[in-house]
């Protein structure tokens, strides 16, 4: 009995680590550092002179102090000053951080985070450079549709926790064809996609703003799923979309046209049956549990 016991015990100890071990699997691993404060502009980046702060994305639970981050002028490899931050805080881990003293044209500058978990990161600091200074747009662009179709994504399942699996989707593209005067602000312009006017986030990303620039955004897409327990997307039918930016300092977004689009779900495209779940899902340890122990229960009826 007593062995019978501690075989049952060595069952369930190696299930649960089957059943830990799936779940980090499935859901992702978690570090402890998650890294170092995110700004825009992003390294490398000219951006007119003018420019009056920057974007900030903080990771509150890298570090315990909240610090902001130091921004110094060089002038070649010399640093000619630290210029000074004003602190502005919308939401919880974004903010917006306001030059005190104006930029210079023609002068790089090192913008360094003091919140970072991880000395070795090498996104702890970016380096910009100032051109000459241009007007604020009034207008982000043209956007324009460029194609709409039936495909696939991977998407989460309100059923399973952890689950994924490959979801027919309707989706449509689209992209801004820059106005000449966003041009020179397309670095530093935080990007956000708006659909029947709530902001929707960019697709597999928690980041809306400050984390994206209109350079990296300049294409986005919508989609509705085809599947009714996939998560993510938007419901079938006619959208109005339009894109939305904003600079630090400056109180008005820039926005761009609305574009209408139209979301259909074409099932004879995808005819049989449909699954959605993930052979990696926490399920699969309990079935091994649930056969072991019925092997163990049944010599002890006898």
């Amino acid at each position: 009995m007593k062995d019978s016991l501690m075989l049952l015990l060595g069952v369930l100890t190696c299930c649960a680590t089957m059943l830990l071990s799936s779940v980090a699997f499935a859901c992702g691993y978690i570090s402890t550092c998650p890294g170092s404060d995110r700004f825009l502009p992003s390294d490398g980046d000219e951006v007119p002179a003018n420019l009056g702060g920057i974007f900030m994305r903080r990771h509150i639970d890298a570090v315990e102090q909240d610090l902001d981050p130091v921004l110094r002028e060089l002038d070649g490899e010399e640093v000619v000053r630290q210029v000074p931050l004003s602190s502005l805080r919308p939401a919880a881990t974004d903010g917006v951080l306001l030059f005190e003293e104006p930029l210079v044209e023609g002068r790089s500058y090192e913008l360094r985070s003091q919140n970072s978990c991880d000395p070795s990161d090498e996104n702890n600091a970016v380096l910009f450079t100032t051109t000459e200074s241009a007007d604020v747009p009034s207008s982000l662009g043209e956007l324009e549709l460029t194609r709409t179709s039936q495909s696939t994504l991977t998407l989460g399942n309100n059923r399973e926790l952890c689950a994924t699996a490959r979801v027919p989707v309707a989706r449509a593209d689209f992209e801004i064809d820059l106005d000449a005067d966003a041009l020179p602000w397309r670095g530093v312009v935080a990007i956000e996609t708006l659909v029947d006017g709530e902001v929707v986030r960019p697709y597999q990303s928690r980041n809306i703003l400050p984390s994206v620039a209109l350079s990296e955004r300049r294409k986005d897409f919508i989609f509705a799923a085809c599947e009714e327990d996939a998560l993510g997307g938007v419901d079938e039918g006619i959208h109005t979309v339009q894109m939305r930016g904003y600079l630090p300092g400056v109180s008005e977004p820039i926005v761009s046209n609305e574009i209408e689009v139209l979301l259909e779900c074409e099932s004879s495209r995808f005819g049989g049956c449909s699954v959605v779940g993930d052979s990696r899902t926490p399920s699969a340890p309990f079935s091994v549990v649930a056969i072991l122990l019925l092997g163990l229960l049944i010599p002890w009826r006898r």
